[in-house]
């Protein structure tokens, strides 16, 4: 498995916490592949997702994810599964950080 982490440019420095790549492409993984389980944050990230597509995993069942989302402050573990090739940009805003520069209403 590839993980990189990069540095946001210097422009996106005060919103932006860093920039993470993740990427398994080695089919003698995906049979062993375990749940990632992301623990609760106050953060904002936002996660693009290449190749296979990821699943959540409730309580209902494995749930089909689009190839990107965002997501807030949440109080429960949350577990994903990945289903085959896969790489994901993952990218985490500081407290606050995404308003700046994603307002929700019109200026």
């Amino acid at each position: 498995m590839f993980v990189q982490r990069f540095a946001p440019m210097p422009i996106l420095q005060p919103y932006v916490d860093g920039i993470l790549v993740q990427e398994d492409m080695n089919p003698a993984n995906f049979a062993n592949r375990n749940p990632v389980k992301v623990l609760p944050t106050a953060m904002t990230v936002i996660g693009i997702q290449y190749g296979q597509p990821m699943k959540t995993l409730t309580p209902e069942g494995a749930v089909p994810l689009g190839s990107s989302g965002i997501t807030g402050m949440h109080g429960a573990v949350k577990k994903y599964v990945s289903t085959g090739a896969i790489g994901t940009v993952i990218v985490p805003f500081k407290p606050g950080g995404l308003v700046p520069v994603y307002p929700l209403s019109p200026p």
